[in-house]
Parts: C-alpha cells; sequence; structure tokens
C-alpha cells in the first residue's frame, strides 16, 4: 500500500474512496490505523480528515476506524 499524507502519495479523498471499495478496505483500514498508532500527535490531518467525511457521509467503516483510536489526542479530535 502507497504511503499516507500529504508528503506521500495518497491523499485525503483517495483514501476515502479505498475505504468504501470491498477489495480494498481491508488493506486501507490497516494502513491507516497503522499509521495513527505509529504517528501518534504527527498524523492531525488524517484524523480530522477521516472525522469530517464521517460526519459527511456517516460511513460505518469510518466510524469502525474512528472507534479504535486509543490516544487521548485523536479522541480530542473525534469529540470536537
Amino acid at each position: 500500500m502507497a504511503s499516507l499524507g500529504p508528503g506521500g502519495t495518497l491523499q485525503l479523498d483517495q483514501i476515502c474512496k479505498l475505504l468504501e471499495a470491498p477489495d480494498t478496505y481491508s488493506e486501507i483500514r490497516g494502513t491507516i490505523l497503522d499509521n495513527l498508532k505509529s504517528n501518534t500527535g504527527k498524523e492531525s490531518w488524517l484524523t480530522c480528515g477521516l472525522v469530517d467525511y464521517y460526519f459527511n457521509s456517516l460511513s460505518q467503516k469510518t466510524q469502525d476506524i474512528l472507534s479504535e483510536l486509543r490516544d487521548l489526542q485523536a479522541k480530542v479530535y473525534c469529540c470536537n
């Protein structure tokens, strides 16, 4: 899977499309969670983007990913 991020090859709109595709969901989900867990505090753009996407789409897949976030900072983004 390609790297995520402003400097990576996948941007948020592409990430969201991959989340909704049944053949790529599992892989992109794992990449997102690995990215958020390994870069605590550095990937706020991703957390905020996923929250925005969830509020606009009510995507169950995005909700599942957001519910797995353990970091307090990430939960702050989700609650604001």
